[in-house]
């Protein structure tokens, strides 16, 4: 099987017709809920990167989750030009670690993905990998959440490079939106040279867990 999509932290490598489109928006904010809920710890007035407005606000928060300890969610949002940024901090440094499930229901879809700006995602039926770069930001989302960034990319990369194989990206889109409705079989991949990136699901059998050789 050959790579169709590649993210690396907001650009999409498109290699249907070997050509690079750039995606300046894919990776979306962290939404948390449940156990990931956090309580604000700071706010205050930043500098903005992009329009060097100095009333931007950063809130930082934190929270100590299952499987990963203690983290500091911040946001960065700056309200003249827009510009928005979310990460995680992660106080912790472990070994190395590759994190495996296979989705075979629409159950599975609701198990938690944490991937930190050191991880990579892969899911091989697809052909996707989202690996980390420069900008690399962290999220906390679930599988379906994970399926609806492979169908971030691909509808940008189509709106962006007509010259796209059509019948390969519908084929894909048809495969992504069974895979939403639990009816596809695939695996999800996360490795961190940190170990900092985790899948958790409430069955503790139902992901397996690997040391990464470096």
């Amino acid at each position: 099987m050959y790579t169709i999509i590649k993210v690396r932290d907001g650009n999409a490598f498109n290699f249907l017709n070997n050509r690079t489109v750039c995606l300046t928006s894919l990776i979306k904010g962290t939404k948390l809920r449940g156990d990931f809920l956090a309580n604000k710890i700071s706010e205050q007035k930043v500098t903005c990167p992009i329009c060097g407005n100095k009333e931007a606000v950063e809130l930082r928060t934190e929270k100590k989750i299952p499987y990963v300890g203690p983290i500091d969610i911040i946001t960065l949002k700056c309200n003249k030009c827009g510009y928005k940024k979310n990460d995680v901090i992660i106080h912790q440094i472990r070994d190395p670690v590759r994190y495996k499930v296979v989705i075979s229901n629409e159950e599975d879809l609701n198990i938690r993905v944490f991937k930190s700006s050191s991880g990579t995602i892969k899911i091989p039926e697809f052909g996707f990998e989202m690996s980390p770069g420069p900008v690399a930001q962290s999220f906390i989302t679930n599988v379906e959440g994970v399926l609806n960034r492979v169908l971030d990319a691909i509808f940008m990369l189509e709106a962006l490079n007509p010259d796209a194989n059509k019948e390969k990206v519908n084929e894909l889109k048809q495969k992504l939106e069974k895979a939403r409705m639990g009816k596809l079989k695939f695996t999800v991949i996360i490795e961190d040279p940190f170990g900092n990136s985790i899948i958790v699901s409430k069955n503790p059998n139902k992901v397996r867990k690997e040391k990464m050789d470096m």
